[in-house]
């Protein structure tokens, strides 16, 4: 491109058009939305192609990709919404899944929310956990610990069976402190 050409003309010669999205096809950023020089400073080339073809963008409002494709530059594809409105449509692909990606159903009892609002399938969960419970028990027996404690000394009772709490899993011995047993029974 010749030195002194425009920022126009810089601009669509960056732009493929071969299908209903405009694709940038120069600079972009680290997640995918174009970058563009305008002659003054760098810009989102989404944000200068809505402004050049459709007008400014107000104060307060965000250019969002109706098409999902950052680096799009098409105006027809991009609507003005408040950083809320932004956020949420992000996560409407996944707000609308009705099973995970192991093809468990997203619904009733296997539905949960983690702490961050996001949805989680319980059985996938359930799995992970599963997993990392192997790892961890295969970690220990290698270091040579022992995997689960023997039981309560006091009554005998299984460490697992929740009567006897105040048992450490890893030494089997009570934890300083604590009463032996929950439970309250001696040992037969």
């Amino acid at each position: 491109m010749h030195p002194h050409s425009t920022p126009d003309q810089r601009f669509w010669s960056k732009v493929s058009r071969e299908f209903d999205c405009w694709l940038w096809q120069g600079t972009k950023t680290g997640n995918g939305y174009g970058r563009f020089w305008d002659g003054q400073r760098m810009v989102l080339a989404h944000r200068w192609a809505y402004e050049q073809l459709r007008g400014p963008i107000p104060a307060g409002l965000q250019a969002d990709h109706r098409c999902r494709h950052r680096n799009c530059v098409n105006p027809q594809h991009i609507d003005l919404v408040t950083a809320r409105g932004n956020s949420l449509t992000a996560y409407l692909p996944n707000a609308m899944k009705l099973v995970c990606v192991r093809g468990h159903p997203l619904t009733g009892s296997n539905l949960q929310l983690n702490s961050k609002g996001n949805r989680q399938c319980r059985a996938c969960q359930r799995i992970h956990q599963h997993r990392y419970d192997l790892k961890r028990r295969k970690a220990r027996a290698l270091l040579g610990e022992r995997e689960e404690s023997q039981g309560c000394p006091r009554c005998g009772h299984d460490a697992h069976d929740g009567r006897c709490m105040a048992v450490s899993y890893m030494t089997g011995k009570p934890i300083p402190g604590d009463p032996v047993c929950a439970c309250g029974e001696e040992q037969p």
